[in-house]
């Protein structure tokens, strides 16, 4: 048999005692996964594999530069408390994915004759990276959609509260009322920080956090202004608010736009698929017409 029809086989046996020798190591950390309750951990009865990569490599390790990009985003998704446990969760997805991926395409390359089988090999390894690649921007992603979903909801937060100053409510009532009445992503980060508030945490605190947390820039600068405000003694906070309000209402009609215009990009692939085939079952109706 020559180099190429062993490579394949070769990779592919590689690959899977690697696989079964991480599940193997990873058993102690069977208990860690259990508790994820978020959706887009899939297959986490897995992720043992990625927690024992961890353990052996310190590249992988929490500790780790791969990590340091995926912490900031996980601490505004998950908060302070949780932030190194979901961190290596994150971690342990994408090593257990990216090694998943790699294994299942090398079976298959292991399948394939000579060249096809060595090149089905080497195009293993690059989609399983480009797999983990894909997983480790999440975070990010996911942060940066909530921050979008958060700025459509947050003109009428903001114009509730300035309703609500001018009626003579306070402004920690205020916030409360309109936590109560607000919907989606940007109901969470409110609930959060009235939590904090009736834990025993100052509004200035819990402003604070509930901006840092949001990642919007428009969010921060709201924030800031209002405690801004409130070192001055809350005189202009009603009028600030208003005025943010009327800009807030033209940032959400931008933002709208835009997702309607990646929206019709989207749909630009169908249809040109679908307008190729059109032409094609045109074009074959009217040569089949010719030739007869």
């Amino acid at each position: 048999m020559s180099f190429g029809d062993l490579f394949a086989p070769i990779v592919a046996s590689v690959m899977t005692l690697a696989f079964i020798f991480a599940m193997f190591k990873g058993r102690k950390h069977a208990a860690l996964p259990e508790s994820l309750q978020d959706p887009s951990f899939q297959l986490k009865d897995l992720y043992i594999v990625g927690l024992a990569w961890e353990d052996m490599i310190p590249a992988l390790s929490y500790r780790s530069g791969l990590s340091d990009k995926i912490k900031p985003s996980v601490q505004m998704l998950y908060g302070e408390k949780y932030a190194e446990y979901y961190t290596r969760m994150y971690l342990a997805k994408i090593i257990t994915y990216t090694q998943l991926v790699m294994t299942a395409l090398a079976l298959a390359a292991a399948l394939m004759p000579g060249f096809l089988g060595v090149a089905f090999s080497l195009f293993s390894i690059v989609a399983g990276l480009l797999v983990g690649k894909n997983y480790l921007d999440e975070p990010r992603k996911r942060v940066e959609e909530r921050a979008d979903d958060c700025i459509i909801e947050f003109p009428n937060l903001v114009t509730k509260i300035a309703l609500l100053l001018n009626a003579g409510v306070t402004l920690r009532e205020a916030w409360f009322l309109a936590a109560k009445s607000s919907q989606g992503a940007l109901r969470d980060l409110l609930e959060e920080s009235c939590t904090m508030m009736e834990n025993g945490k100052s509004d200035y605190d819990a402003i604070s956090s509930f901006a840092a947390a949001s990642g919007s820039e428009e969010m921060r600068k709201f924030s800031m202004s209002i405690i801004q405000s409130m070192e001055k003694g809350n005189a202009e906070l009603s009028r600030i608010m208003m005025q943010q309000a009327t800009e807030l209402w033209s940032l959400k009609k931008q933002r709208l736009l835009q997702r309607g215009e990646k929206a019709a990009t989207k749909l630009v692939i169908p249809i040109s698929l679908m307008f190729v085939g059109v032409i094609i079952v045109v074009l074959t109706c009217a040569l089949s017409g010719l030739s007869l």
